[in-house]
């Protein structure tokens, strides 16, 4: 089957170490590859939106605080495993 994509682009997707690319020009079934094209393009829109989001919550607020309620973390308690 002949692929429509230049040679270089093809190439590119069947060794690329992005799991999926690869699955793009190396499924026989055009189902397959249209799954596979949802699934890459859901993770890629997907990642875009998550970035986003936090890039407007540090332009908003660029100090980060974390609190943990001392009952929770005891010292004496904590596991560092470098040292043990």
């Amino acid at each position: 089957m002949k692929s429509i994509l230049p040679r270089g682009i093809s190439l590119f997707l069947e060794e690329s170490s992005m799991h999926g690319l690869r699955y793009l020009v190396q499924a026989k079934n055009p189902l397959a590859k249209l799954v596979w094209m949802a699934c890459i393009t859901l993770s890629v829109v997907s990642s875009a939106i998550i970035i986003y989001l936090n890039v407007v919550n540090w332009n908003n607020s660029p100090a980060v605080v974390t609190a943990v309620r001392p009952a929770q973390a005891k010292v004496g308690r904590l596991v560092l495993r470098a040292l043990a």
